[in-house]
């Protein structure tokens, strides 16, 4: 489930707009949360059960569960309803989309048409929802929201009987410093951390070197396998405190090292040397409060909170699936506004004045935290042998090819300058072809019916020049002559 920080501005533009009371959600979050503490009170006697010396809260637990759900189911009701009123009333805005275009000219006597009862419609149920919007702000003041709004998540989860709690992740170490430090203010201020503390160098599991400010109440996160002595009552004994990305409190310090409690209710002493860094010397822990989203990577809370103090400009799609499935039950991301705001104006070009509208923002966030740039593996070595070896193989092609045209005493190129001759004949229109085919075959039938005009002229002539030649020419004078005739006879004559 995804959830973004209140928006006391927005809420109130449509409270303005439509005359509608702002709901007070301080109010209800503590109407809720003291729901949730009076059940616990009013139901430990009888729910709570005590175990070899321990209470059980098992049975408070499962109780409460459904109370938490039920609240959670309620809202999660709330905002899906709106979102879809918001989307209806969006359609009817639509001239396309809108089936009732005709009756939304005007209402009756002037008033409301029906688009504009979708609108108000929707508008009302945005105060039941009253979820999505963005952390306004420069950076302290959005990491003094979130702070504020962590441990009033973490208080309602206590009281509720929460065994994971809720964890926070940021993208940066600076970010994670920053939350942390304000958590731990005002952890300070309630009177829940130490005013006494000790500042030692510390290093984290990337490298980053810090100073660790440290005192009692204070929650510190594990690097690594960590083992504590323990008082038991058979005796002093050796056992595992955690392991890295566990998170455990501090209860006191000596020269020799700090005694920490860890989430199952194991406390014991820790030597410095458990810590230290081998290579640096530096302790090995990092704030407890908040952690990078790399470092999040297999941890599990009821709640968690994925801050964006500086925006959502550093996010993808990979980083944003961690930072957004570390919950069971909830997942909270807070954005600060102004980086957001600044990153879509900038994404414009130069004189663009269009407004930025919440949707736009919504829409920058949506789309840092949807991009999935590509990541180079292993595979990619073998593809890029594969490209190297098919060059090699054109270009042996290549200069076989050459060679062979030499030997036949060709001219290499001869074909590509052909081509290159007839680029103008290629760039011709299929259509220019066929209508130049047509003209053609039409003068071949002229020429053709054009000869055979003249063949018969010509033979016509010539039958007329041989009759001409026979009536002019004298009939032979038989008595003049004798007449030879050829004779059946072999080398016989008859006259």
């Amino acid at each position: 489930m995804l959830r973004l920080a209140p928006d006391d501005d927005r809420m109130a533009l449509i409270a303005n707009h439509f005359g509608f009371d702002i709901p007070d959600v301080a109010e209800l979050t503590g109407l809720g949360s003291n729901a949730v503490r009076d059940q616990h009170d009013a139901l430990s006697p009888i729910l709570v059960s005590h175990y070899r010396g321990e209470d059980d809260f098992r049975a408070m637990k499962m109780h409460l569960d459904r109370v938490v759900d039920a609240y959670v189911r309620s809202a999660y009701g709330a905002a899906n309803f709106y979102e879809s009123r918001r989307q209806i009333a969006k359609d009817a805005k639509d001239k396309w989309a809108n089936e009732h275009r005709d009756e939304d000219r005007m209402g009756v006597d002037g008033g409301e048409n029906r688009s504009d009862k979708l609108v108000r419609i929707a508008a009302e149920h945005a105060g039941k929802a009253y979820a999505l919007s963005l952390v306004g702000g420069d950076h302290a003041q959005v990491v003094a929201h979130i702070a504020e709004f962590y441990l009033k998540r973490r208080d309602m989860l206590r009281a509720a009987g929460s065994k994971r709690g809720i964890t926070m992740s940021a993208p940066t170490n600076e970010d994670v410093m920053a939350l942390s430090m304000a958590v731990r203010e005002r952890l300070r201020e309630r009177g829940e951390v130490g005013k006494e503390e000790i500042v030692r160098a510390a290093i984290d599991q990337r490298g980053e070197s810090y100073d660790l400010p440290i005192a009692v109440g204070d929650r510190l996160r594990l690097f690594s396998k960590v083992r504590c002595r323990a008082q038991r009552a058979y005796g002093s004994r050796w056992l595992e405190l955690g392991s890295n990305g566990d998170f455990v409190d501090v209860m006191g310090w000596t020269d020799h090292g700090l005694i920490l409690k860890n989430r199952a209710g194991t406390e014991g002493f820790v030597p410095w040397d458990s810590f230290a860094d081998r290579e640096t010397g530096r302790i090995s822990l990092g704030f407890g409060h908040a952690m990078t989203i790399d470092a999040a990577q297999g941890a599990t809370s009821d709640e968690h909170i994925n801050a964006l103090p500086r925006g959502s400009s550093s996010m993808t799609g990979f980083t944003a699936y961690v930072a957004e499935s570390r919950h069971v039950h909830a997942s909270w991301t807070m954005v600060g506004e102004a980086s957001v705001r600044e990153a879509e104006t900038f994404s414009r070009p130069l004189g663009d004045k269009t407004p930025v509208t919440y949707e736009d923002l919504l829409n920058r966030v949506a789309g840092d935290m949807g991009k999935h740039p590509y990541k180079s593996v292993a595979i990619d070595l073998t593809g890029e042998e594969m490209k190297v070896r098919q060059g090699q193989i054109e270009w042996i092609r290549r200069e076989r090819g050459r060679e062979e045209i030499e030997e036949t005493e060709q001219q290499p190129g001869e074909r590509a300058r052909s081509r290159a001759a007839s680029v103008s004949l290629r760039k011709v229109p299929a259509e220019r072809w066929d209508d130049l085919g047509r003209n053609l075959r039409r003068q071949a039938l002229i020429a053709q019916d054009a000869a055979e005009r003249a063949n018969r002229l010509v033979a016509l002539g010539s039958e007329k020049d041989m009759v001409k030649d026979r009536t002019q020419t004298p009939a032979p004078d038989r008595s003049k002559g004798r007449v030879v005739r050829p004779s059946t006879d072999m080398g016989v004559d008859h006259e």
